[in-house]
């Protein structure tokens, strides 16, 4: 007849031969996970990837912030050195016709004045089969002189006035331009600001029914 000892000691040298253990398996504690503990750590964890995506999320919007910026500024800054460009372009196109005008006006007056030399040269000669040409006066001179100064003030304001219009036309198109890149910016700043928001609202939306689970 077997005893308590022995089933005891069955029980042990049955543990030690099938474990290696030496304590008897009601001794032995048991390894039970505990799944409150695995839970929590799987909602960090949730947790914690949502929470990088929206640090990534906003990573990436501030860089596109900044290149937007960056590009505005580089547009901007084209827009400037191609005004300077074109007004250095037209004053200087200005100054050149200028002195065209300026040199025709004296060429003719040269001419006019070789011309009369030439007449008064023979004039003084004894000419009578041909009628002799009738010599200016000094005031016919000087309002001949005020009728090309005239004519020319006349083509110079005419050009002015085109180059007005056109200086006109090309600010306006420039104001047209920036204003365009103005709402263009302005939108995808709004855009980029909800994105934000809906990703915000979405981390709060997984953090709650996570919540909710526990």
């Amino acid at each position: 007849m077997k005893c308590a000892s022995d089933s005891v000691l069955g029980v042990a040298a049955s543990n030690q031969h099938s474990s290696g253990n030496i304590l008897p398996r009601f001794l032995i504690p048991e390894t039970r996970t505990n799944r409150t503990q695995s839970t929590s750590e799987l909602q960090q964890l949730i947790l914690d990837k949502a929470y990088d995506r929206h640090e990534a999320a906003q990573a990436r919007n501030r860089a596109l912030v900044e290149a937007m910026d960056a590009a505005y500024a580089q547009r901007t800054k084209a827009i400037e050195i191609r005004h300077l460009k074109d007004r250095a372009t037209v004053a200087l196109q200005h100054r050149d016709m200028h002195d065209h005008l300026l040199q025709q006006t004296l060429e003719k007056q040269q001419r006019a004045t070789f011309d009369q030399q030439q007449r008064a040269a023979v004039v003084t000669e004894a000419v009578t089969i041909l009628p002799q040409a009738r010599v200016r006066t000094r005031a016919q001179e000087t309002a001949h002189k005020a009728t090309l100064r005239k004519q020319l003030d006349a083509e110079i304001h005419k050009k002015r006035e085109r180059h007005n219009h056109a200086q006109h036309v090309q600010r306006d198109e420039e104001v047209y331009f920036m204003q365009c890149v103005q709402k263009q910016h302005e939108k995808e700043r709004q855009a980029m600001a909800q994105q934000k928001q809906a990703d915000k609202e979405a981390l709060m939306r997984e953090w709650s029914r996570q919540k909710k689970k526990t």
